[in-house]
């Protein structure tokens, strides 16, 4: 019983559970300039895709290809800086879940599982934009119904 409990916390999943994982990359403003992993970048209410959310600072909607069963978050989302600068206290660094949903439905007609990424300053908690380059990691854990 131990051995199976501790498989079963070293995978970081129960059985059922699947990871999808991403990252994007920032441009100017915020703006995002590349997707890679499970997600691709897309417009806004295309699923599945990450966006910049309209109207919020430093936030990021990523939508998943479907409703789950249940939707957590592996650790938080991860910030890749700069190579030799420091991250500094003007831009980005630090970042958090926010609005987990797991979706609602089966089928054509379902609402897909979705959450958003904010960043913002360590020191304060001010929302605020990543500089240009900056990757965004993120990974999930979901079951399926």
């Amino acid at each position: 019983m131990a051995k199976k409990l501790k498989q079963c916390c070293l995978s970081g999943v129960a059985r059922g559970e699947v990871i999808i994982s991403g990252m994007f990359t920032l441009g100017s403003s915020g703006a995002i300039a590349s997707a890679a992993g499970f997600v691709p970048s897309a417009a806004a209410g295309v699923s599945p895709g990450v966006v910049k959310t309209a109207t919020k600072t430093a936030r990021y909607t990523v939508t998943l290809d479907q409703a789950y069963a249940s939707l957590r978050f592996l650790g938080a989302p991860g910030i890749v800086g700069p190579a030799d600068a420091a991250f500094g206290n003007t831009n980005a660094n630090g970042a958090e879940y926010r609005n987990r949903s797991a979706g609602t439905g089966v089928g054509p007609a379902a609402t897909p599982a979705s959450f958003d990424i904010q960043l913002m300053l360590d020191s304060t908690g001010a929302d605020t934009d990543g500089a240009s380059g900056y990757e965004v990691h993120w990974a999930v854990v979901v079951r399926t119904f």
